[in-house]
């Protein structure tokens, strides 16, 4: 990938969260800006932030180890911190998945808070996210 070119990282049907390539060469660990772009019914917004390649491979591994219901995070400390509460759904689609979305602008400040709800998220969202990170950490050479 190119330096900003544009990575489709998580797509909910109220919220994108899309990685700008921008690597830092100065900086021992990989940085990439990100949007996370949220739409609901009563609100739309976004929220610029970055990520490390760090914060990238830990959400993947609390993906990894995540056994549903569970919470994973992405980001925190000074970047904008995505929390996603995943339940089993009862009803809709079987073994659909029901996930609450906490979203700040900034991990350590936890106000303004979003949160919204997602329903009939495929049960794959887990490993196809696992997926997206690693194919991203493979397109920047952070493997």
């Amino acid at each position: 990938m190119a330096k900003d070119d544009i990575f489709d990282f998580i797509t909910l049907s109220n919220m994108q969260i899309k990685l700008r390539v921008d690597p830092q060469p100065d900086f021992s660990m990989a940085e990439f800006a990100c949007l996370v772009d949220i739409n609901t019914e009563v609100f739309k917004g976004e929220i610029e932030t970055v990520y490390f390649g760090d914060d990238l491979l830990d959400f993947k591994n609390a993906l990894e180890s995540l056994d549903v219901p569970g919470k994973v995070k992405l980001g925190g400390n000074r970047c904008a911190e995505v929390v996603f509460d995943i339940q089993k759904q009862i009803g809709g689609p079987e073994g659909s998945l029901a996930i609450e979305v906490s979203a700040t602008a900034n991990g350590s400040d936890p106000w303004p808070k979003l949160l919204f709800l997602e329903f009939s998220v495929p049960p794959e969202f887990p490993k196809a996210t696992i997926s997206k990170v690693d194919q991203f950490m493979a397109h920047n050479n952070l493997n």
